[in-house]
């Protein structure tokens, strides 16, 4: 067809169109068009109402419905300003319409303008003084002004309204709900938090179902009491409704900050500002993801932002007056805790942060109360461990506004946070009796039922409390931490004014022992760490029942530098750099994971500065930047260490203590700028990795990879061998023999193709034949890690011990960082009865492995052997710092400890021994030799005896008693 004639008939038809559109709209009705904006098709809404208001025929209860529509799709898109004037234009047409004032009044509160709200409200009283919506705006508005027995009474009315009228339209019971909801907050009514949840918001979808509003208050309820699990589908059922909400997303964002997943978070509130750039709460939660980062400029524009719209908000200005205090840690304590002590005074000493006087200044032109901003500006101080100023910021919010229920229970979470337990046992049995749906408030009483149970141990430093079962782990853990303790004070030069807490957490109630100390630390059952500290107290699970040994000797050292470099700076210390003192003083060797992942991170760039590399503790995108911080941060101290002096740390956690900033102190100490520091880093770094190359096999290629380079060159022989190996670890076995075939017919002595032939060949029972191919091809000369690996393998299997030790032998004199060699010489060598040969390997292994309790106990009984006395104690007792249930190890410190002629750490290394295991024989003639020589000759004949009633002809136990006579 020609085209002028496609032409013709779409002009021709185009008035027809037009006509069938307007038509179209001229027949939306008015709930129709309410569905469009309750779905958040607000151009479809806009349109349509626009339409119906050209109607000659609506009536005015109809005209008031549009106005109001209208000015809610234009402050979910963050047009305040065109819905305030659209409501004044609107009230100056139908100014006895209570719904157009209390929608004038609404939007008048969320503007901070308190008094016009509290006027407008009034208003519509006079005019219906059942109306709902102005109810909720008055109790609101009386609440910001600090007139809080009006306001309580104001909240009160809304069960009373509901029991009298029984309402069933949807805006009314959501209106209800709101203030229902707030009447049980201040009066701890938990059955009207059920009423609401179960009853009144289900209600309000069986009346509309597009009301998003009513999941929305639901899922704050709950998320209120950090029920995130219940809360976060309630979330998706409002967005599934209306995706444009800002609200909602944000709701999302709060329940993933507060779960601390910051990335999640920092995506919902991005999504949130996509559909409104001026929500209120979206800006509070972006600003609150940078607070929980140390990330003050950023926060403090988003706060900006917020205020922008709502400059007397309690809950910003608490934001913006906590900001003042974290960013000059200068500030004198005292005249912070002076002036929240003086409320409602306003702060008038000029050696307050400015910022932190007008925040407060400015509140209190509001209201006398200032409970909200008071109780907002503790919980961001607790975060950043300010915990003096944020208990007197709960005690007084509780003091002013006694309605609240969030500084109650956050007092109660940080006084366990700061070992007060007796004194957060109290407040929290009040918080769940008022309100027992409050997960984190459930979980920590609990906590503190097990922890009464438990037994305390006090020494000159600590409080330790375990259950009384593993009173010997307690025990052992107090001496240690009073043996260590002189040590890391002196090294840091401080010591903390009062005892520390340790709390070791143990299986109890059908819960683990790592269910428990993760509830202890975050009111939740799981943490990644086994170990944690707020700076005061310190948690752990209990390493005689964690899933895996650990080292707790080094656990306590780590924590105990978190409690006294935290308290020492005032808690003024970067979140690397406590770790990074933590991780040097645990006395452990750099690790091999951390060598693997610098290898393949640091030449593509992919590390942390100083200023992201908080963000490998706090948001870490995947586990290896959570390890990647921490080896980071160790090594940005070694090379303070290497480049400035042994007390370049020392110096610079002074700096931190002084309140100075990373940037600060470098250029202060050192004379360097934070950017020059880093490239003098990263060429440190650079040569330090080049250290791990050696003696490391080089990485396998992927299959792809391999594949690529396989085909790229046929005739590669080494390439094509490479891709034998990808194919069988990717489970293409058939695809590998055959190509493994053709390959050993060119080169016989391929090592990765000889290896697959050799799995094939033990699979199918031919296994002294695949045993054969390896060896004799490790004797030709081929070292490839892959087929030492899989010979040791195989040979352990067959318990060919001598052909282990040879090529672990080789193995570790060409991958001598590789542990697995380093295991299986030590396998062979015990297997073998080379015990000279074990303890060199031993002495290797306990490095590469500091978890390991069995390799400990072996050293220890090769070197007293040798008679290495106190090589033996250090390693006996270095195994019993990893599992104190050990009797061996209890033993072989006794049998060192003799030695020695230490006979104190002899008794009582022997009696632990035969308290674990009593028919220990060497461990009860080690007893009676240590009774005899401390003058105890018959207690010493009593366990002789005892011994030779079983064994009679004991030789060992002969001699002695002969001695004893």
């Amino acid at each position: 067809m020609p085209r002028w004639i496609g032409l013709l008939v779409t002009v021709c038809l185009w008035p027809q169109l037009a006509l069938a559109a307007e038509e179209s709209l001229a027949s939306v009705t008015l709930a129709e068009a309410t569905e469009h904006r309750l779905r958040g098709r607000y151009d479809e809404a806009r349109e349509a109402y626009q339409t119906l208001l050209k109607t000659d025929t609506l009536s005015e209860v109809d005209r008031v419905a549009i106005h109001l529509e209208q000015s809610h799709i234009d402050e979910e898109t963050g047009q305040w300003e065109v819905a305030e004037e659209g409501l004044a234009a609107a009230v100056m047409a139908f100014p006895k319409s209570p719904a157009l004032l209390a929608r004038q009044a609404e939007l008048g509160l969320r503007r901070g303008r308190y008094t016009q709200a509290l006027d407008l409200a009034k208003a519509a009283l006079e005019q219906d003084s059942d109306h709902v919506h102005s109810r909720l705006v008055l109790a609101h508005a009386l609440a910001e002004a600090g007139q809080l027995t009006e306001a309580a009474e104001a909240y009160r009315w809304f069960v009373q309204y509901y029991n009298r009228k029984q309402p069933q339209d949807a805006e009314t019971l959501l209106w209800v709900a709101e203030g229902a909801a707030q009447h049980a907050r201040w009066n701890r009514v938990s059955s009207v938090f059920r009423f609401v949840v179960n009853e009144v918001c289900p209600d309000v979808l069986k009346a509309d179902k597009y009301r998003w509003q009513s999941p929305l208050i639901s899922g704050h309820l709950l998320l209120e009491k950090y029920n995130e699990s219940q809360a976060i589908p309630e979330f998706h059922n409002a967005l599934r409704i209306n995706p444009q909400v800002a609200e909602i997303h944000a709701a999302m964002g709060m329940a993933f900050l507060n779960d601390h997943k910051l990335a999640e978070a920092q995506e919902r509130a991005e999504q949130a500002l996509s559909k409104n750039a001026r929500s209120i709460v979206a800006l509070a939660l972006m600003a609150d993801i940078y607070l929980s980062q140390d990330e003050a400029a950023p926060a403090r524009e988003w706060i900006d932002k917020a205020l922008a719209i709502n400059p007397y908000d309690q809950r910003l200005l608490g934001r913006r007056a906590a900001l003042a205090l974290l960013k000059t840690r200068r500030t004198n304590p005292e005249l912070v805790l002076a002036a929240i002590r003086a409320l409602p005074e306003p702060p008038a000493d000029p050696g307050l942060p400015a910022e932190f006087r007008e925040s407060l200044a400015t509140t209190l032109t509001v209201t006398a109360k200032p409970g909200e901003f008071l109780s907002t500006m503790g919980q961001i101080l607790e975060t950043h461990r300010q915990f003096e100023t944020a208990e007197l910021c709960y005690r007084r919010a509780i003091e002013l506004m006694p309605q609240l229920v969030a500084p109650r229970t956050q007092l109660g979470m940080l006084c366990m946070r700061t070992g007060q337990v007796e004194e957060a046992e109290a407040i929290l049995n009040e918080a769940f009796a008022a309100d027992p749906f409050h997960v984190r408030v459930s979980n920590m009483r609990k906590v503190i039922g097990v922890l009464k149970t438990y037994e305390t141990i006090t020494t000159k430093h600590f409080v330790i409390r375990i259950d009384a079962q593993q009173k010997r782990l307690g025990q052992a853990m107090a001496d240690y931490l009073e043996e260590v303790y002189p040590e890391l004070t002196q090294k840091f030069g401080f010591e903390p004014p009062q005892r520390t807490q340790f709390e070791i957490y143990c299986d109890a109630k059908g819960q683990p022992a790592h269910a428990w100390f993760s509830s202890r630390m975050i009111g939740l059952p799981w943490i990644q760490t086994i170990g944690a500290s707020t700076g005061v107290m310190v948690a752990l699970t209990s390493p005689n029942q964690s899933q895996r040994p650990f080292h707790w000797g080094h656990v306590l050292r780590h924590e105990l530098a978190h409690v006294i470099t935290l308290q020492a700076t005032t808690f003024n210390i970067p979140h690397w750099y406590t770790e990074a003192l933590a991780v040097r003083n645990e006395g452990t060797a750099f690790r091999s994971d951390w060598e693997e992942l610098l290898l393949e991170r640091e030449p593509r760039g992919e590390v942390f500065t100083l200023d992201t590399i908080n963000d490998g503790f706090r948001k870490p995108k995947s586990p290896d930047d959570w390890t990647l911080a921490y080896c980071q941060a160790t090594l940005y101290a070694d090379y303070l260490e290497q480049t400035y002096g042994a007390d370049a740390n020392s110096r610079l956690l002074t700096a931190y203590r002084e309140g100075r900033t990373t940037r600060e102190a470098l250029k202060e100490l050192f004379q360097i700028e934070q950017e020059a520091f880093e490239t003098g880093f990263r060429e440190f770094l650079a040569a330090r990795v080049k250290t791990f190359t050696s003696g490391r096999a080089p990485a396998s290629p992927d299959l792809k990879t391999a594949e690529t380079r396989h085909k790229a060159n046929p005739d590669d022989l080494s390439a094509a061998d490479e891709y034998v190996l990808a194919l069988v670890r990717t489970r293409r076995v058939p695809q590998a023999r055959k190509l493994a075939e053709e390959l050993l017919k060119k080169d016989t002595q391929l090592p990765l193709s000889n290896v697959v032939f050799a799995l094939m060949e033990a699979r199918d029972g031919q296994t002294e034949a695949a045993l054969h191919r390896l060896v004799q091809l490790r004797d030709s000369g081929q070292t490839h890690r892959e087929l030492l690996a899989v010979l040791t393998s195989m040979a352990s299997q067959l318990k060919k011990w001598d052909v282990v030790a040879e090529t672990a032998r080789i193995g570790r004199k060409s991958y001598p960082r590789d542990p697995l060699f380093v295991n299986a010489a030590a396998q062979a060598c015990e297997s073998l009865d080379q015990k000279a040969e074990l303890g060199a390997i031993l002495d290797l292994l306990v490095v590469l492995d500091p978890d390991d309790p069995a390799a400990r106990r072996k050293l220890a009984r090769i070197k007293l052997d040798a008679g290495e006395a106190a090589a033996a104690r250090q390693w006996a007792g270095d195994a019993l710092l990893i599992d104190v249930t050990s009797s061996e190890a209890h033993e072989l410190l006794g049998l060192a400890s003799l030695v020695l002629l230490d006979w104190k750490t002899a008794e009582r290394a022997f009696t632990a021994a035969l308290e674990l295991e009593d028919s220990r024989v060497e461990s009860q003639l080690g007893l009676a030799e240590t009774c005899l020589n401390t003058s105890r000759p018959d207690q010493a004949k009593v366990l002789v005896e005892a011994v030779l009633k079983l064994h009679p002809e004991h030789a060992g136990a002969k001699a002695l008693l002969g001695r004893i006579r």
